[in-house]
């Protein structure tokens, strides 16, 4: 495979007419289905629960300018536009709350590949926690990865004060094992203990939701 360097559209080519063209086609393509499928599961729920759909933390290239991974999921985060702004008000149109993934990464962490795929984790992390602030968009975390360390823990319990739920994945033989399951513990009193999101009692881990909103949570 290429990297975005090498070829043509990812180095000049996005930045162009044809370029910002075929970047909002397929960017509106993704946003408009987003929409449908909101709009559809609060119909068939009829406000009985809060609906909350899945953003991706595709954190490669992030700080390359074509951001080429991004938009070629579809979140069309160059060419001075904001994919998380613009997702997150889809979100804050339907009513729906808002789930993001990679919150225990760290850019000095080796599975990140910061210097050789340019990710930036935590940048992404922190314009989709504005996003959600400024569209007032209830937002939800979770890990990427399978981690069970005090170092990742951490780095999840810094956004606590700014996320309103949280999933935790996953569960599995290693988690069980006695020393990891003690972090997991002092892991889950934290974040009951600090609060979050405004509610003080709303954050949990392994999927669980906490008291502090109405209602109940279900995935889109």
């Amino acid at each position: 495979n290429s990297r975005p360097f090498e070829t043509e559209f990812f180095s000049s080519g996005f930045e162009s007419d044809y370029g910002k063209f075929f970047l909002e086609w397929y960017a509106s393509a993704l946003k408009e289905h987003g929409a449908r499928v909101l709009s559809v599961a609060n119909s068939a729920l009829q406000g009985k629960v809060q609906i909350s759909g899945k953003i991706a933390g595709v954190h490669w290239w992030y700080d390359s300018d074509s951001h080429a991974a991004e938009v070629t999921a579809g979140y069309y985060n160059t060419n001075s536009r904001d994919a998380y702004d613009e997702l997150a008000q889809i979100f804050a149109e339907h009513g729906a709350a808002l789930d993001f993934t990679s919150l225990e990464m760290r850019n000095d962490e080796a599975l990140v590949q910061h210097e050789e795929c340019k990710a930036d984790p935590e940048a992404l992390v922190q314009q989709m926690l504005r996003a959600a602030a400024a569209r007032k968009v209830p937002l939800g975390g979770e890990n990427g990865l399978e981690r069970y360390d005090q170092w990742a823990y951490d780095k999840i319990l810094s956004y606590k004060d700014r996320i309103g739920a949280f999933t935790y994945l996953r569960l599995t033989a290693t988690l069980l094992e006695p020393g990891n399951l003690a972090l997991f513990r002092g892991f889950v009193r934290d974040l009951r203990g600090g609060g979050g999101g405004g509610g003080g009692e709303r954050l949990g881990a392994a999927g669980e939701r906490l008291g502090g909103g109405e209602g109940e949570e279900e995935r889109a």
